[in-house]
């Protein structure tokens, strides 16, 4: 049983519900009416606020990592990489899963074939439609042998023919696993589940087989006839009416007119058919059928009941509940249980999350592989063309030349040559001080003197 609360009002409300292997369940109800908000609690994706529940035999409230070993989800958004392809999706949730086979790129184009998706195998999710990515998202719920299936309306968004070949899809890949599924289409839930649970503003208001729902919700049968003008409808209606005391009329028109027939006169029917066939031109009618309730009729009715005692009466699997109520678990127990989770922190989670950053750029630059290429060689690349210009294009550097810019030679003619230097080295730095005795043997080297200046004789040169 579980329950979840947002801000003081009741999402799920004491929901107790059982699943069994094989067979498909059906959550039906409208929008608002709790069935993603009850898949989020069973998934972990929200804790319950009361109550627990067991999937494939684990507690989601203390173990879920346990549960989602065997969980296979279609959440109601797909969750999708746009770079990556069909194929790959499936491989990589199957590898995300932990499933281990031989033969595991067979069962991928297997499954791509079963999910009608063969011609978009090697495309990008982002040049598919989105009924095909509903497909997709499908097919990853199934894939690595999932034991534990959750849908959240699968089919939403899929065109008519794609929505049959889910439903049999479905139907194919539900031996062997619990199969759990949301919608509000009355049709597909008619079709596929096994059993189906409506929930209505959070509650579950009746649970069973689409047959026994029918006939525990449903008015009876609808017989219809086609009539024509000049057909008398108080006559008819007396005919049918002895053979079906409890027959009344739904809607009558020029054309044609409804009744409603009790279920439980269902052996009255087959006398009253042979009747209208037999009489039919002095009845003056020329054709009639029969309907049964339907799925949208049975949802409608059950929205408007809200007598409990009314409910414990009408649920199929209403001993099963009892017991679990009575003997199996005190549901207070579980208020108080912590929600033993544990979380990466310091350099574990430093670790993980590098070695999921690394895996992805891994991923992208061997997808890329041409722009990975360039990033390494187009550096070293560079570097050598440098290489190459400077030892056999530019001319080599001649050592000797470096004496050239002081050639004093010229001056010579007019006497002795004088070089002035001018200031105090030591009072820039050992760098001044270098530069300075360098200069001083490249003069004494090219037979001059050097002549020593205080700053007060510079500026009195430079004044004069």
């Amino acid at each position: 049983m579980c329950q979840q609360v947002f801000d003081n009002k009741v999402s799920v409300s004491n929901l107790t519900l059982n699943m069994y292997e094989g067979q498909i369940t059906i959550l039906l109800g409208h929008n608002g009416a709790g069935k993603t908000t009850t898949m989020s609690m069973l998934t972990g994706f929200i804790p319950p606020t009361k109550g627990t529940a067991f999937v494939n035999g684990y507690d989601i409230n203390t173990n879920i990592a346990g549960v989602r070993r065997s969980l296979g989800l279609c959440p109601q958004h797909d969750i999708l990489f746009e770079v990556l392809t069909v194929k790959e999706h499936l491989w990589f949730f199957a590898k995300l899963k932990g499933y281990q086979t031989s033969n595991l790129a067979e069962e991928i184009d297997n499954l791509v074939t079963e999910i009608g998706l063969q011609s978009k195998a090697k495309k990008r999710v982002r040049e598919i439609s989105a009924g095909q990515k509903r497909s997709l998202s499908v097919g990853i719920s199934l894939m690595g042998d999932s034991k534990v299936v959750f849908l959240d309306e699968p089919s939403s968004g899929m065109d008519p023919s794609t929505r049959r070949l889910t439903w049999d899809l479905l139907n194919k890949k539900r031996k062997g696993r619990t199969m759990l599924l949301s919608t509000h289409y009355m049709d597909e839930a008619d079709a596929i589940g096994n059993r189906i649970a409506i929930l209505v503003e959070g509650q579950l208001q009746c649970c069973g087989t689409p047959l026994f729902l029918k006939k525990l919700y449903g008015a009876g049968y609808h017989l219809i006839i086609e009539k024509e003008p000049k057909c008398d409808l108080k006559k008819l209606t007396m005919v049918i009416q002895d053979h079906i005391a409890n027959a009344q009329i739904e809607s009558a028109h020029m054309f044609d007119v409804s009744y409603l027939l009790p279920a439980s006169e269902c052996p009255m029917f087959p006398a009253l058919f042979r009747y209208l066939s037999s009489y039919k031109t002095e009845l003056n009618i020329t054709a009639f059928g029969t309907t049964s309730t339907t799925m949208e009729e049975v949802f409608l009715k059950s929205e408007v009941i809200n007598d409990e005692h009314e409910l414990s009466q009408i649920s199929e699997n209403r001993s099963s509940t009892t017991a679990m109520q009575e003997g199996t678990m005190n549901i207070e127990h579980f208020d108080n249980l912590n929600h033993n989770i544990s979380f990466l922190t310091g350099y574990s989670l430093a670790w993980s999350q590098f070695r999921a950053l690394f895996m992805k750029r891994l991923i992208v630059a061997l997808r890329h592989w041409t722009v990975t290429l360039l990033l390494f060689t187009l550096p070293a690349s560079i570097v050598f063309l440098f290489f190459l210009i400077e030892h056999f294009i530019l001319p080599p550097y001649d050592s000797s030349r470096r004496e050239t810019l002081f050639d004093l030679e010229k001056y010579r003619r007019h006497g002795p040559i004088a070089a002035f230097v001018a200031g105090d080295a030591a009072k820039y730095g050992k760098d001044s001080e270098k530069v300075l005795e360098e200069y001083t043997n490249i003069v004494h080297r090219q037979k001059a003197t050097t002549v020593n200046l205080t700053d007060s004789q510079v500026f009195t040169i430079l004044a004069n």
